[in-house]
């Protein structure tokens, strides 16, 4: 039986998100994480600076933009399902939390009980 992710309510939206990610630091101030959109902002206008002393920066452009785009969709998507590192990092046990994945709790309780029993 597959278990069925919980969805967090008032979570934001991974469309949303992905369409303001194509607007440097938006995606990420819509996700709540401000301190990434202040570092994604500088990282742009550091590459278009750049661009300007050394073509191989205006080709960086593009692509940037493309990653804060999927860096916010994915970031809207773990946290409808609560857990940044679950979805990003695909981890069996998230380390910021400490929840095991649904697909991953069968397993890991049954490694738990074997460590507390003091089995390798």
């Amino acid at each position: 039986m597959a278990a069925v992710p919980v969805v967090v309510q008032g979570a934001p939206s991974p469309g949303i998100a992905m369409l303001l990610g194509f607007i440097p630091g938006v995606g990420a101030m819509y996700n709540g994480q401000f301190m990434k959109a202040f570092v994604h902002v500088g990282i742009f206008v550091m590459l278009i600076v750049g661009a300007n002393h050394f073509w191989l920066f205006g080709l960086m452009i593009p692509f940037w933009v493309m990653y804060m785009a999927f860096d916010a969709y994915k970031t809207a998507q773990a946290r409808q399902l609560d857990c940044l590192c679950r979805i990003r990092w695909a981890s069996t046990k998230c380390l910021a939390c400490r929840k095991a994945s649904p697909e991953q709790a069968q397993p890991l309780l049954r490694l738990q009980l074997r460590d507390a029993a003091g089995h390798s």
